[in-house]
């Protein structure tokens, strides 16, 4: 038992569901003696128990718990729980725990252990399937950054449309003032014009009237 896994379980509580191993101990009274240490509702943490090394996660009253070698690699542990608890939610997220009998998920879920239990005693170090999480995690965020960048690409083009918008209003808005200030002056001129044609048409008719009053050019009524 050098540089491994030793036992692998996972509890409701202080029921347990399902658990592996390819040792023979007394792992499952390891686990209920260290259970009081293990936070009701969110933790994770490690322990050590005579000569070996007890690792856990806990969410939501569900405890996922190996025990493995004092060697062992903590990052795998680590990793080795992430994934059962990933496996295990993805299949049992639904299901009402508490009508589920002890050790009631054993041979369903044992395979899932023992796959696991195998993958990572056989790399003993951080995986390639851990590794392969990190890419994808990398593979999302860049994902993410191109949404953003394409985005900031579309708003630039539309404060481009509206930056055009806003100069040819400008130029229609000066073109406007200055045809309007135009038409005001030939208004004016207008104005005066006939101002002075009405004038000279009044002027025309008195003299007319005048005239035929009194009988000559001159006035001489």
């Amino acid at each position: 038992m050098e540089n491994c896994i030793i036992y692998a379980l996972v509890s409701f509580g202080e029921k347990p569901l399902a658990q592996y191993s390819t040792f023979q101990g007394q792992f499952l009274e390891i686990f209920q003696k260290n259970l009081n240490s293990i936070e009701a509702h969110t933790s994770r943490g490690f322990k050590i128990d005579d000569n070996y090394m007890i690792y856990y996660i806990n969410e939501n009253n569900i405890t996922y718990l190996i025990i493995a070698d004092l060697k062992f690699s903590k990052a795998s542990a680590l990793s080795f729980l992430k994934n059962i608890e990933k496996e295990f939610l993805s299949v049992y997220a639904d299901t009402d725990l508490n009508t589920v009998e002890k050790f009631g998920l054993d041979e369903e879920f044992k395979e899932i252990l023992k796959k696991k239990y195998e993958y990572y005693n056989e790399r003993k170090e951080i995986t390639d399937e851990t590794l392969e999480n990190y890419k994808d995690q990398i593979i999302k965020l860049c994902d993410r950054i191109l949404d953003a960048s394409s985005l900031l690409d579309d708003r630039a083009e539309k404060l481009s449309i509206l930056d055009n918008k806003h100069e040819r209003l400008t130029k229609e808005n000066v073109k406007y003032y200055k045809s309007s200030k135009r038409v005001k002056k030939e208004r004016k001129k207008r104005i005066i014009y006939i101002s002075v044609g009405i004038t000279i048409a009044i002027l025309v008719i008195l003299y007319v009237l005048l005239s035929i009053i009194c009988g000559s050019w001159i006035f001489q009524c």
